[in-house]
């Protein structure tokens, strides 16, 4: 796929057009607390003033890319956000029954199931001057979940023209300040200016120390927010259900932290199969909704189908797997397993592996090593210091995964599976 530049037209199945607004840039991060290096030749070129959406918008289909107080106050808290042992009790969620559903993938509009992540932030550690500090969205039906929330994060919000609405469940890696740091600022802005009756916050227990610090002792100093605030700790298995998916969580090991790794899964389905429903005379509508959800039907000639007739054989529903922050990947290969999307930080190259080590990160290399040892579909690489070139880190990961992109901030990408 070529990539286009700025204020260039996407072409799109509909016809319609998606404007993509950067050429290349450089990538990045300081690599964790070190500095950058000053005789790495960095270019790039600015950005165009051009109107939303912003980004690359790209679909992932069967293997395929078609694409407010003193600061005195505040550092002085902040400092002391250290680890201890937590008093505080955080309530679990209690999953939801298991089951299975069935979806069509035409006729009776009836919706494609598929996961949409949008990127707002894809920087390590720091923002560079075109990467904000980690955050992204993923959304499902209404469902819209934010994972982490970077410095900076509401600000990605307005730009990406997602907007707040819907907004209420924050997913947290794990609690070092550049994932975090963005929850002060979200959470004075949804008690001042936006309409939210609740706000979920899912995470290990000692992010959620470190979360209830900002929250509590920074924005409401003692007091209580305007909405319900919860405050969930999550252990690895599932911890969130809807009707039509499941997010878990798993273990991931990174410099301190209790890190968590999410795997998003569409429950496993029987696909709608048009045709033998044109051959049984089901009009589209409401009845193939119908068969879809398992109820049998009676035509207008007095016929009756069942689901069985027009359903196709259960297939596993789409998946998308996301890893923060982390320091190395044996104990990844079963949680990514078979997903049609991996993200995943990839914060050097080679070259420093040594230095990814030492700070417990990932290069481009290690990143594409687990994505085919997973078998899974398609990789795509965030969480990017600065002293690297996109290009670069792309030779690393291509030779090794050659269905990868690296994400730039305002990219969407589709997950989904035809049929």
């Amino acid at each position: 796929m070529s990539i286009l530049r700025s204020g260039e037209m996407l072409p799109s199945r509909e016809g319609r057009g998606a404007v993509l607004f950067r050429g290349e840039e450089r990538t990045g991060c300081s690599g964790c607390l070190e500095e950058p290096r000053p005789d790495r030749e960095v270019r790039g070129r600015s950005l165009l003033p051009v109107e939303r959406p912003l980004g690359r918008s790209e679909d992932l289909t069967e293997g395929r890319f078609e694409r407010v107080m003193g600061m005195q106050t505040l550092d002085k808290i902040i400092a002391q956000m250290v680890y201890r042992p937590s008093t505080l009790s955080y309530p679990p969620l209690l999953p939801k029954a298991e089951g299975e559903v069935a979806c069509s993938a035409g006729g009776g509009g009836i919706i494609l199931p598929m996961f949409e992540i949008v990127f707002l932030g894809t920087s390590a550690s720091a923002p560079s001057a075109k990467r904000g500090l980690s955050s992204q969205i993923v959304k499902h039906d209404e469902f819209r979940f934010l994972i982490d929330c970077g410095e900076g994060t509401q600000r990605q919000i307005l730009q990406s023209g997602i907007g707040f609405k819907n907004l209420n469940h924050i997913l947290v890696t794990h609690g070092h300040l550049d994932h975090i740091l963005g929850l002060a600022g979200l959470l004075s802005t949804f008690m001042r200016w936006e309409t939210i009756d609740e706000m979920n916050i899912y995470s290990g227990r000692w992010a959620l120390d470190r979360i209830h610090d900002l929250l509590y002792g920074v924005v409401l100093r003692g007091g209580q927010a305007p909405m319900t605030l919860n405050l969930h700790e999550v252990k690895p298995g599932v911890f969130f259900e809807s009707d039509n998916f499941s997010i878990s969580a798993f273990p991931v090991f990174h410099r301190g932290s209790d890190s968590l790794g999410f795997r998003f899964e569409e429950r496993s389905r029987r696909p709608f199969l048009p045709e033998k429903a044109e051959e049984l005379g089901v009009p589209p509508g409401p009845v193939r909704r119908d068969l879809v959800e398992g109820k049998t039907i009676q035509l207008e000639d007095g016929r009756k189908v069942h689901p069985e007739d027009v359903l196709g054989p259960l297939k596993p529903g789409v998946c998308l797997v996301h890893i923060g922050d982390a320091g190395r990947t044996e104990d990844l290969i079963a949680p990514c397993q078979g997903a049609d999307a991996l993200v995943i930080e990839s914060t050097y190259l080679e070259e420093e592996a040594e230095m990814a080590r030492k700070f417990s990160h990932l290069t481009a290399k290690m990143a594409a090593e687990l994505a085919a040892q997973a078998g899974v579909r398609q990789l795509i690489l965030t969480h990017l210091s600065r002293r690297y070139r996109e290009k670069d880190v792309l030779a690393e990961a291509q030779p090794i995964f050659p269905n990868v992109r690296v994400a730039r901030d305002f990219d969407v990408f589709s997950i989904k599976q035809e049929g």
